[in-house]
């Protein structure tokens, strides 16, 4: 879908800064979810993701010529208009490193998180293995006779 004038531009700029936001402010929810160990409040919250992005990709469908077009179209119209499309491209970009170094964190916990899991499985593995093998060794009683000679 053409894009013919920078307040159009600036309307579908708008509309992906928001779902930017939001995509960080979910973000920062799941790092406080991974801390408290609440999955079930982080799976919502992944979902919820994933609906955002999939909000984002539409975005992109319908303006796929939008980088193109403002480029062709920044020179033209209000610089008020410019200025503000300029400003929502700069901010949207911030927002996205920020969003990175939090996908970063909250991935950095979740890989913690699964390796001391594994370490403490690993740990009750061995102990199980060591009462097996101690097992093995024990004679088994038999309790079927009564010993008198005790």
């Amino acid at each position: 879908m053409p894009l013919s004038t920078l307040e159009e531009i600036r309307d579908v700029l708008q509309h992906r800064r928001k779902h930017c936001r939001d995509l960080l402010e979910l973000s920062r929810r799941q790092i406080q979810f991974i801390e408290s160990n609440d999955f079930t409040q982080l799976m919502a919250t992944l979902a919820q993701k994933q609906r955002i992005l999939g909000r984002l990709d539409e975005v992109k469908r319908r303006y796929p010529e939008l980088s193109r077009q403002w480029v062709a179209l920044r020179d033209s119209g209000m610089p008020a208009v410019r200025n503000d499309c300029e400003s929502l491209i700069a901010d949207t970009e911030s927002i996205l490193a920020e969003l990175l170094e939090s996908e970063k964190e909250g991935t950095t916990q979740l890989t913690e998180r699964r390796d001391a899991t594994r370490r403490q499985l690993e740990a009750v593995s061995q102990g199980v293995h060591v009462n097996q093998s101690y097992a093995d060794t024990t004679p088994v009683l038999n309790h079927r006779f009564l010993n008198t000679n005790r």
